[in-house]
């Protein structure tokens, strides 16, 4: 049979766990079932809930995106980092239950370095987006060096372990 996360894990205990390391670390997170499930979500971007999600072809990259860290996670040492079609970074660490990947907990939709706006005015265009406000969504996305993210990811092995 197989496990699922909310059978398992006690998620709205897990929201608030997640939500209280936002507010210290400014890195959003979530976990995502190996089905795509969202159960959690900390500090997700505007830029990504209001713009790449909702578009139907920059959608298609995100799911893209997904299906990447699918393939990938057995790479994950404790965590697997890559940088997305739509130029965010992200990073997941598998959810392991007695032997069983169940899941991962995502951290990401953020920067290691100031972003590229030029890049992003020319996605914006390409989808059609309201440049302003798009410019503006891609501004408040955190910029977190890369010594924080390796810490939290490393905080983050070991709450999935945990887990």
């Amino acid at each position: 049979m197989k496990r699922k996360i909310e059978d398992l894990l006690d998620i709205p205990r897990l929201q608030s766990s997640l939500d209280s390391l936002y507010v210290s670390t400014r890195i959003p997170s979530s976990i995502i079932d190996n089905e795509g499930k969202i159960h959690t979500c900390s500090g997700w971007r505007d830029v990504c809930t209001k713009f790449h999600r909702v578009h139907p072809e920059a959608r298609k990259r995100c799911i893209e995106s997904n299906l990447h860290i699918r393939r990938h996670i057995s790479e994950a040492n404790p965590s697997f980092t890559y940088k997305c079609p739509h130029g965010l970074v992200d990073s997941a660490t598998p959810i392991i239950i007695e032997g069983e990947h169940i899941g991962n907990v995502f951290t990401g939709q953020m920067f290691l370095e100031e972003p590229d706006l030029d890049f992003f005015r020319a996605q914006g265009r390409a989808y059609g987006f309201d440049e302003e406000e798009y410019i503006d969504a891609v501004k408040k996305v955190p910029v977190i060096p890369e010594q924080s993210l390796r810490e939290n990811l490393a905080f983050i092995a070991q709450f999935t372990g945990m887990l």
